[in-house]
């Protein structure tokens, strides 16, 4: 890697170490450019000599395998570059930047429509990858357009329209040669007292329902109800389900003794469709999503094909599987 040497480089990293989700073997080579060339210089490198590579971001939505060692890993950590101008009332972002600190910089300047964002843990990059969203809010709303690096490895730049963008997924889910550099944000003004208080409410929701117990990947699968997903295929389980909701979960009829989490629903639908796991590899608060509790990444597979065979495939997977 003579031509690169001047890029930032570690050797013979713990990928478990690594990784937000602490698993996976190692990277012989991890390349940290510190601007958007050197990322492009990193990437033609690669493509000229026909080496492979992956490149990532905060790995907050990968699942990296036991068994998964990479020779060249890029990592955007260090391309965190925005600005926000609230003269043209326009915002860009470098792919690194975490999302959660351009939304609270968007919230201090009186930026409404980004609110349901504060917390999501990833970047740019990875966002616009998954057309991240929570709460009425997705990172796509006010999207202008992308800057990106073609198959080619030609800078291109790609309007909001011809991202395909729907839920969970956009184009760069499909294809994988393209690579997020920037992307570029219409603003809206809105009331400081409003939108500081939506943020706050969804801070406070977040932190509800959401797992930190234990090292996460968020949403396992594409979509809002994991449990309603089961009871597609089941109408035994889905009147099951919804006596459980009605007598545990219902604000109406246990106001007193309504859980945060989902336990019982979810020791039920265990013992409903006889998957009877020794150690638990979902969370406490939602089936559809995989925390770290020391197992074997294995059995996070299985887990995810036992739910895929019990909904019929009807619905994509959302972490990214390596």
């Amino acid at each position: 890697m003579s031509s690169l040497d001047h890029i930032e480089t570690e050797r013979n990293i713990n990928l478990a170490n690594f990784s937000h989700f602490k698993t996976g073997d190692k990277v012989e080579n991890l390349l940290i450019p510190k601007s958007l060339n050197e990322l492009i210089e990193c990437i033609l490198y690669f493509k000229t000599n026909n080496l492979e590579y992956k490149i990532v971001g905060a790995t907050t939505n990968i699942l990296f395998l036991d068994e998964t060692s990479i020779k060249f890993l890029i990592s955007t950590k260090k391309l965190a570059n925005y600005d926000i101008d609230l003269s043209n009332m326009t915002a860009s972002a470098e792919c690194g930047l975490m999302l959660s600190k351009f939304v609270c910089n968007l919230i201090k300047n009186g930026i409404a429509g980004f609110e349901g964002l504060e917390g999501i843990p990833g970047t740019i990059g990875g966002g616009l990858f998954m057309n991240a969203g929570a709460y009425g809010c997705t990172i796509s709303d006010y999207l202008i357009s992308v800057d990106a690096i073609d198959s080619n490895g030609k800078k291109i730049s790609l309007e909001k329209e011809e991202l395909k963008f729907s839920y969970r997924s956009s184009i760069f889910r499909r294809d994988k040669d393209l690579i997020i550099l920037k992307a570029y944000f219409k603003l809206q003004p809105g009331d400081q007292r409003n939108i500081e208080d939506k943020a706050k409410l969804f801070h406070t929701v977040r932190r509800k329902y959401n797992d930190y117990s234990y090292p996460s990947l968020g949403s396992t699968f594409a979509t809002l109800d994991i449990y309603s997903d089961l009871a597609k295929n089941d109408i035994v389980y889905k009147i099951s389900m919804k006596l459980i909701r009605k007598f545990f979960y219902s604000k109406k009829f246990a106001p007193h003794r309504r859980p945060a989490n989902n336990k019982i629903l979810n020791a039920f639908t265990e013992w409903y469709f006889k998957l009877n796991y020794k150690i638990q590899p979902y969370s406490d608060k939602t089936m559809n999503c995989i925390v770290n509790k020391s197992l074997p990444t294995e059995k996070y597979l299985n887990y995810i094909e036992d739910i895929k065979t019990l909904t019929r495939g009807q619905i994509e997977i959302e972490n990214e599987i390596i």
